[in-house]
């Protein structure tokens, strides 16, 4: 499932959904990691890294939370990604590097 493509992932979803029943959680883990100098980025990059990061993740996370697909007990939903494409940025800052207290061995 290309998760670029938002107008499928229901179709995708739905059978999955009618074979499995109610949900008790979801976690989202796609990730793209495009990490370059910002001179080089590009807003269609930017874009792209957004889309499947974040934007998949709530239309999934939409599609799920209907009633019929949740647990009488509730849902969980976890987004484990966007914290991951974050700090992977974060930590290859030269002067995070050099000075972040966690990145000291």
């Amino acid at each position: 499932m290309d998760l670029l493509e938002f107008e499928k992932i229901e179709g995708v979803i739905e059978p999955v959904m009618s074979k499995l029943g109610q949900l008790d959680g979801f976690i989202h883990c796609a990730e793209v990691d495009k990490v370059a100098p910002l001179k080089i980025t590009t807003f269609g990059k930017v874009n792209e890294v957004f889309n499947i990061n974040v934007l998949a993740g709530i239309e999934i996370a939409r599609i799920i939370s209907k009633k019929k697909n949740i647990n009488p007990l509730g849902l969980h939903l976890l987004s484990l990604v966007q914290l991951w494409v974050v700090w992977e940025m974060f930590e290859k800052l030269p002067i995070v590097q050099a000075k972040h207290p966690l990145l000291e061995q």
